[in-house]
């Protein structure tokens, strides 16, 4: 069976590049946690089509993945066809020209492998995995989907109308529908404003030749990296090779073309929703870029002030002043600069206290910085969930296809320990001023406006979404 996934979440990216756990067998290429991960065997290549390859060998158990990153996303959509590489990333395998989509999905399942399509802001995430003595049919079945898709006129229409009729579902839910609001204000006409799975409004327009054009243009060669992780031998290697050989196309990738990021609006946005019980509250502006020098410290400033349940601001909004069920603030860094958020949500007559504690919390994370308690207690937990975020081959290998997209060195996580044991606290300090502005933050509202207008007066001037 496919899934096709909204958030590669983390694909959510500033939680992407954790860490590592026990990876094979063979302790010449095993986990080191002294400094990092140490990688398991592992080649790299590039085809005479510009595709390019890697393999990272795994026999601990009779498994393999197939998996490419598309380097194409939401980013690449025109503003007027937003969930343009959603709706294609959806269509992938509803039909080849071989087999219905029916077929595809019997055929997946006959083998007892799954299929999974993530199309996010940056780039697409499709992978198969199974069984390693199915490895030769996975492999023409990832072939099949991922070079030969028919993209039906009847198909296309179903899968639009159900990607429609997910986006009517979001407007219903007061947590995701603020989120939406905050990108917009955040982002502006910059294509991270829109959602990945874009709006109805855009949706409706999509004609099946858009994406065929979109198909065409970026599901190239020279467009994508792949990585084969699991049990095989070097004759599977070859194989691999020469199919993908046959993969023939003079295209290169279309050049991304994107508005120029503008500072975020600043001040109280209000959407008002008759009836709402509870209020959305989203408070931020714009950050860092994923290849950003200082993510990690960054990172782990963001852990004492609202990136961990052991926070400042759950601490005094959520356990003293008893406001919300929680509070939480994170940083999506992306290709370009992407969005720090405070996330939370109130009773409809704590607004006021809600924003104010939370302002008041932050304000004095930035100007006064954080203790070396809190350092070290951040240092542990980055390095506590390390192996987390890479425990098998299979989760390692897209850490490196991503690491590689965003132009990040191996080195992120072959020395991800050391680098966290040797932030300072002088260091970490002096960053905050810079790059956590209170002064920068756009404050949206999602609630009832009779309820809570009044109480937005008194946090500033309120402008209407």
């Amino acid at each position: 069976m496919k899934t096709i996934k909204l958030k590669l979440s983390i694909l959510f990216v500033t939680g992407i590049f954790m860490g590592c756990g026990s990876l094979i067998k063979d302790h010449s290429a095993s986990a080191s946690f002294s400094e990092g991960v140490r990688f398991p065997e592992n080649k790299e290549m590039e085809l005479s089509n510009g595709l390019k390859l890697l393999f990272i060998r795994d026999t601990s158990l009779p498994r393999i993945n197939i998996m490419a990153l598309i380097n194409s996303g939401a980013i690449n959509d025109p503003q007027e066809l937003s969930g343009l590489a959603f709706l294609t990333a959806g269509l992938l395998d509803e039909g080849s020209k071989k087999h219905s989509s029916a077929e595809i999905a019997e055929q997946l399942e006959s083998l007892g492998a799954s299929l999974s399509i993530q199309p996010g802001y940056d780039f697409t995430h499709m992978s198969v995995k199974g069984l390693s003595y199915t490895k030769e049919h996975l492999l023409d079945s990832f072939l099949e989907v991922l070079l030969s898709p028919k993209f039906e006129q009847k198909e296309f229409d179903r899968v639009k109308k159900q990607i429609i009729g997910s986006l009517q579902k979001m407007e219903d839910d007061p947590d995701q529908f603020t989120d939406r609001l905050m990108s917009k204000v955040l982002f502006q006409n910059h294509p991270y404003a829109r959602p990945v799975m874009g709006e109805i409004s855009t949706i409706s327009k999509i004609q099946r030749k858009d994406v065929l054009d979109y198909y065409q243009n970026y599901f190239i060669p020279k467009n994508i990296r792949l990585a084969i992780i699991g049990d095989f031998d070097d004759l599977f290697i070859q194989q691999v090779k020469t199919k993908f050989s046959t993969w023939i196309s003079d295209r290169s990738p279309k050049p991304l073309s994107v508005k120029e990021l503008q500072p975020n609006k600043i001040g109280v946005f209000l959407k008002n929703k008759k009836g709402l019980v509870q209020t959305q509250i989203r408070m931020g502006h714009l950050l860092i870029e994923r290849s950003h020098p200082e993510f990690m410290s960054l990172r782990a400033a963001n852990m004492v002030l609202g990136g961990a349940f052991a926070s400042r601001l759950n601490q005094k909004v959520r356990d003293d002043l008893g406001l919300t069920y929680g509070v939480s603030s994170n940083f999506d860094a992306r290709k370009f600069t992407g969005p720090f958020v405070i996330e939370t949500f109130t009773r409809n007559d704590k607004v006021e206290a809600t924003i104010a504690a939370s302002l008041e919390v932050y304000r004095s994370f930035s100007q006064n910085g954080i203790t070396q308690e809190e350092l070290d207690a951040s240092k542990t937990t980055l390095i506590g969930q390390f192996p987390r975020a890479v425990e098998t081959t299979e989760a390692l290998a897209f850490q490196i296809l991503a690491l590689k997209f965003y132009g990040i060195d191996n080195s992120y996580l072959t020395q991800f320990v050391t680098n966290v044991k040797s932030l300072s606290l002088a260091h970490v300090n002096s960053l905050l001023k810079s790059y956590f502005k209170p002064e920068q933050l756009g404050i949206v509202v999602y609630g009832d406006a009779t309820v809570i207008e009044g109480q937005l007066k008194k946090i500033g001037p309120i402008q209407s979404l």
